[in-house]
Formats: structure tokens, C-alpha cells, sequence
């Protein structure tokens, strides 16, 4: 295959037909038309969260790059994590690092563990002794930043 340089640049971009863009240009557009028949458009935009003309490209990029076969790209941060969170089972243990940034706190503790019933807990990532202490059989995720905001502290995920 070629190289992960050139994969970089230009998987998923395709010629733009109307202009001859070689970059994908930024479609701002939420919604887009269904025909009779409620079947998308020919590159598969829908709705501006869920499929759009912007981000396929570099979905396909990514995967291209990690060697994978699916991916997604999300539009934050957090909203990745929500998505992560919500593949397990309401209940399930998650530990999070305590200086993770404000927004991954606040949605964890908040929407994940208050309002949708996950078990939350907040650990010292960087503590690695306390670390083992807090990791059980039904710890099903740890949420950390390996480099935390706004502490930037530097988490070894190896160790």
C-alpha cells in the first residue's frame, strides 16, 4: 500500500465534482434530502451528527492510517467518551482520572453516573499503588488523559 505519509494527505479525499476541489471543503449544512424513496444522498449525508459529506473523509482517512476496518469521528472529546461509556451495561464500574478536564468530569460524574446510573469513581491516575487498590474484577473502564487538563500531568499508560 502507500505510505502512511501520502495515505495521510489524500485517502478519503475525492475530487470534488462540482469544482474540481481536491480538499474536502466544509459542509455546514445539518440536514440533507432523502428521495421518495427515504434513501440518502449518493455520499451518504443524513444529518450533520451522524453522517456528513466533512467528516466521511476523514473517518476514512483514520481508518486508512490504523489499518482498521470501521471508525468514527466524533465532534469533541467528550462526546466520544459518552459514546465509549454507553457500550457498557448501566451499573458497570468506571473509574476517571480526578483531574481529568472540567467537561469529562462533569459529564461522567453527572450524566453518566447520576442520571444514567453507572458506578463513578474518581481515582489519582498517577498514584499507581492507589491505582491497584481501586481497580477491581467489575471495573469495566479507566478514563484517563495522558496528558491532563489543565494539570498536564504526564500518565504513564504502559506502567
Amino acid at each position: 500500500g502507500k505510505h502512511p505519509a501520502t495515505r495521510a494527505i489524500h485517502f478519503g479525499q475525492e475530487v470534488e465534482e462540482e469544482t474540481g476541489a481536491i480538499v474536502t471543503p466544509v459542509y455546514t449544512s445539518s440536514i440533507y434530502e432523502l428521495n421518495s424513496e427515504n434513501v440518502s444522498h449518493p455520499k451518504n449525508a443524513l444529518y450533520g451528527r451522524f453522517r456528513n459529506p466533512t467528516r466521511n473523509p476523514l473517518e476514512e482517512c483514520i481508518i486508512s492510517l490504523e489499518n482498521g476496518q470501521n471508525g468514527v469521528a466524533f465532534c469533541s472529546g467528550v462526546a466520544a467518551i459518552q459514546a465509549i461509556i454507553n457500550t457498557y451495561k448501566v451499573g458497570s464500574r468506571i473509574l476517571c482520572a480526578e483531574d481529568a478536564c472540567g467537561g469529562t468530569h462533569e459529564m461522567v460524574r453527572d450524566v453518566c453516573g447520576k442520571m444514567q446510573g453507572y458506578e463513578i469513581e474518581f481515582v489519582d491516575i498517577n498514584d499507581f499503588e492507589a491505582l491497584k487498590d481501586h481497580l477491581k474484577k467489575e471495573t469495566k473502564l479507566v478514563i484517563a488523559e495522558s496528558i491532563s487538563n489543565p494539570m498536564l500531568k504526564v500518565t504513564d499508560i504502559q506502567k
